[in-house]
This record gives structure tokens, sequence and C-alpha cells, in this order.
């Protein structure tokens, strides 16, 4: 499962401990441990689910 961050302070992750990942400032999406981490350390904050608007006629 991918969560999407908006990294505010750059960072790397490492992923199983040996494959590190850098991000830079920007949307990203990540592992749900990977934005845990950015989250609680204020490297990055959770970006809110985008909705789908219903539309048409009734």
């Amino acid at each position: 499962m991918t969560v999407k961050i908006k990294v505010i302070k750059p960072f790397t992750f490492a992923y199983d401990g040996i494959k590190p990942v850098h991000y830079a400032p920007g949307e990203h999406s990540v592992s749900q441990r990977c934005a845990e981490v950015a989250i609680a350390e204020g490297w990055a904050k959770k970006q809110p689910a985008k909705t789908k608007k219903k539309g048409g006629k009734t």
C-alpha cells in the first residue's frame, strides 16, 4: 500500500535497511512505513486523499 506525502525537508529512507532512497521536497508516493517515519520526524506531511465528485443528472 502506498501513501501520498508532501516532503518539506529532504530525507533518505532505507527500505528493509538496505535500499536507501532519497526524497527531495515535493509530492511522493511512499510505503506506509516510510510515511509514518517521515511524518513523525517532521520531514513530511500526509497529503489528503482525493475524492471523486459524483456527477450526472438525477
